[in-house]
């Protein structure tokens, strides 16, 4: 489908909720501003409480808009702080688009995700994010699982899921899937999202041009809770998806107990090839 014309892009509302100062923080909304994109958007920054030290840095970009969500009493906070904002942006705003504080973003990376949702509107569509620090091990094992997590998408995208860090959706979609409700008690934004298009028949894109940046690095301590963290999250709200992993990964650890057993000699020699 050829790219829409200027009078048709829609109005974006680009919501980015922001806790603390991310490594390189400066430079990733600046990356959010430079976006080459043909119609009006506009950044939404929102945070828990003015106090947050990122707020000294969010004041330097007047041309966005800053709320102050107040602190989450039934959801997380981050899921509390989209509810907000989405409650405040004015209606004329047509698609929601989502950015995480630490994500460093391309600068046609709006367009891509918007011809997305132009091209079928009543789907969402998602990036994800590639991980470019590699310093220590920890950043290194999290750059490892992160980059196979690209490999699950589809291209019917029947069992894709949203990334909250990039992805987008028009704001009928979003009202006629009900995902404010499925977002009421949540902790995690884009697993609720994902669920709420699924539960109405629909489907999440993927748009390998929306893929962020994140630059900040990780220690194999920090690692370990980041990894705990994604997994939970994933028991809780893609049960499917956790048990497939959890299956393939004891075959692949009962396979190298067997090789090592019975092929003590060979196994080692087959991987040193």
């Amino acid at each position: 489908m050829p790219p829409a014309s200027k009078k048709s892009w829609p109005t974006v509302a680009l919501l980015a909720p922001v806790k603390g100062i991310d490594p390189g923080l400066d430079d990733n909304i600046r990356s959010w501003f430079a976006q080459e994109y043909s119609g009006e958007f506009k950044v939404f920054f929102v945070v828990e409480s003015a106090e947050d030290p990122a707020v000294k840095i969010l004041n330097e970009f007047p041309q966005a808009t800053l709320l102050i969500a107040s602190k989450a009493s039934n959801c997380g906070q981050k899921v509390h702080n989209l509810q907000y904002a989405i409650e405040k942006i004015p209606a004329s705003y047509e698609v929601f688009l989502f950015v995480d504080s630490d994500c460093l973003l391309m600068p046609d990376w709006m367009t891509n995700l918007v011809q997305k949702i132009l091209d079928e509107p009543q789907n969402a569509a998602t990036g994800y994010r590639w991980f470019t620090c590699q310093k220590d091990f920890g950043s290194l094992l999290r750059a490892v699982w992160n980059s196979s997590i690209l490999t699950l998408n589809r291209e019917d995208g029947k069992k894709n899921f949203a990334w909250g860090g990039s992805m987008a959706i028009t704001r009928s979609a979003f009202e006629s899937c009900q995902v404010m409700k499925e977002w009421k008690g949540s902790i995690s934004d884009d697993y609720s999202l994902t669920i709420a298009m699924q539960k109405n028949g629909r489907c999440v894109r993927f748009v390998p041009g929306a893929i962020a940046r994140t630059t900040d690095c990780e220690n194999s301590g920090s690692f370990l809770r980041w990894a705990f963290r994604q997994l939970l999250i994933t028991r809780i709200y893609y049960p499917q998806l956790w048990l497939s992993a959890l299956l393939f990964h004891l075959a692949w650890f009962f396979w190298i107990l067997i090789g090592t057993f019975y092929f003590s000699f060979f196994l080692p020699a087959f991987f040193l090839v």
